[in-house]
């Protein structure tokens, strides 16, 4: 659920029509300019052949990003996040995640982190932030993505703390109070 003060703030948009249809549209923003977007469906499946599964001739997606928008060279939220103290910087996995937690959240667009993502979290730690915890999906992607973006960060010196979700949540569709519970009850990764 997205309120409508939230889609204002966040430019959120909706398309009914074209290669993005049926879809809510998250801008992302790098260095206070637009950078990109993410198109998420407002259906759980394809909404053609209402399989999880798509068996159509081309697969559906639930996200689609625009050719050339490269979301991986950049983190969901990082302005809003760069521009607060808050602690700990979580990281999660898609948008509607860290719309949930609000300035204190970026999105890897994905369940793995590309080396320029890795560099942006470091950067972040570096102006102030004492922690990181990844809080990905809860389920088998979004655990081994979290290994390897936990692996990737401590190339950087970095040592992040784990939060675990309930099996099949994800920080949007957990109760509030259990991805709370998971963050403050991070612990550190160990190999």
């Amino acid at each position: 659920y997205v309120s409508r003060a939230l889609a204002i703030a966040k430019e959120i948009g909706f398309a009914s029509s074209g290669r993005f249809a049926w879809r809510i549209i998250v801008p992302v923003h790098n260095d206070g300019h637009y950078y990109s977007f993410v198109a998420r469906s407002i259906f759980s499946a394809c909404p053609n052949c209402r399989e999880p599964d798509c068996k159509c001739e081309r697969p559906w997606r639930k996200v689609l990003t625009p050719t050339g928008g490269h979301p991986r060279l950049t983190l969901y939220n990082l302005d809003a996040v760069r521009d607060t103290s808050s602690d700990p910087v979580v990281v999660v996995e898609g948008v509607f995640d860290a719309l949930r937690l609000a300035d204190r959240a970026v999105a890897l667009l994905g369940s793995t982190a590309s080396v320029t993502q890795l560099s942006l979290l470091a950067s972040l730690l570096r102006l102030g932030r004492r922690r990181v915890v990844i809080c990905m999906d809860g389920d088998k992607a979004g655990r081994i993505g979290a290994s390897k973006v936990a692996n990737g960060l401590l190339s950087y010196g970095i040592i992040p703390l784990m939060a675990s979700l309930p099996t099949n949540t994800d920080p949007s569709s957990a109760p509030a109070e259990a991805v709370i519970d998971a963050i403050v009850h991070a612990n550190p990764y160990l190999l």
